[in-house]
């Protein structure tokens, strides 16, 4: 699998349309145990995550 990038609470905005405006494609959202995270592939096929911040 590809890389994690964690980028919920530490990144402005919001971090899957960010990643979008940049050329990202949104894959399957998913949620397991509480955690959230999108699939996303960059433009050269690359897939990564972008989870969602943890609540406290």
């Amino acid at each position: 699998m590809g890389s994690r990038c964690r980028c919920g609470g530490r990144s402005r905005g919001h971090p899957p349309a960010h990643a979008e405006a940049l050329g990202a494609t949104r894959g399957a959202e998913h949620e397991e145990s509480g955690v959230q995270w999108i699939d996303m592939r960059d433009p050269n096929g690359n897939r990564f995550r972008v989870f969602a911040p943890r609540s406290t």
